[in-house]
């Protein structure tokens, strides 16, 4: 009969905290039975973004808005500081407005280089161009001005050596004439040939002409030209045509200097 009650009540009583005690004749019996705790709610789970935001942030990168996309992800990163999407999604959008913003700063400098290039600014040019390759490294325009202005550049200071040395050898001036030349070999025989001259002629003149420099790379270049050389022999003082011909001379930037190396 005990056991027959003690079903019942069991039964009853199944989902709930039961304390039963019955004297029976032979000893007092305890039942104790416990419901189930609720599963622990997790903080994760209170602070999950909801999908909709996450949805809106992925769409607003594909639609490239990328300041959108900061600002959403931004967002759920305030209370999910380790989500990876929206980590993912926030670098993503900085890294395109970055490249939007060099894009646009590279496009202006090149615009005003390519203006002084025109205006005859090859410093700032070559200053401009090396702007937008920072910010645009291929950039196949920027690389093209560069050569443009710095050979042209070069032009100037390789034209101004033939008439310093034109200057230097009416003057007599063997220091100026020496300084440009970049080669042992040429310095002895110019020695030896200017020696002659400035010991035997007097009221020199020379005259450089018909000059036309085509660059092998930035750093060397070919120069022809036609030169003639007229004096005074000191002994008749008879004026001779001591040289009448063309002459070709390689030459190379040593030292930022532009130097002869190799004279035919």
């Amino acid at each position: 009969m005990l056991l027959l009650i003690l079903g019942t009540v069991f039964v009853l009583f199944l989902n709930q905290n039961i304390n039963l005690s019955f004297l029976t004749s032979e000893k007092s019996v305890e039942i104790t039975v416990e419901s189930p705790l609720p599963e622990p709610i997790h903080l994760k789970e209170l602070t999950n973004p909801p999908d909709n935001t996450v949805k809106q942030m992925m769409q607003s990168f594909e639609n490239k808005n990328y300041s959108e996309t900061m600002d959403l992800a931004e967002k759920i990163l305030s209370t999910e500081p380790d989500n990876e999407t929206a980590l993912k999604y926030l670098r993503q959008a900085q890294d395109k407005i970055q490249s939007i913003s060099n894009k646009a700063a590279a496009s202006q400098y090149l615009k005003t280089g390519i203006d002084h290039y025109k205006q005859g600014l090859y410093r700032e040019c070559i200053e401009d161009m090396n702007q937008v390759l920072k910010r645009d490294k291929d950039n196949r325009e920027a690389k093209k001005y560069i050569y443009l202005a710095d050979t042209a550049l070069s032009k100037i200071e390789i034209t101004n050596m033939l008439k310093k040395q034109k200057k230097a050898e009416e003057e007599k001036n063997l220091e100026t004439i020496l300084a440009d030349i970049g080669s042992e070999k040429i310095l002895e025989q110019r020695k030896a040939d200017l020696a002659l001259l400035f010991d035997h002629y007097k009221d020199i003149q020379s005259v450089y002409s018909d000059i036309t420099i085509h660059f092998k790379n930035t750093e060397e270049a070919e120069v022809n030209f036609s030169h003639m050389l007229i004096a005074v022999y000191k002994k008749t003082n008879q004026r001779k045509v001591l040289f009448d011909g063309t002459k070709k001379w390689t030459v190379k930037k040593i030292e930022n200097q532009w130097k002869i190396i190799e004279n035919k």
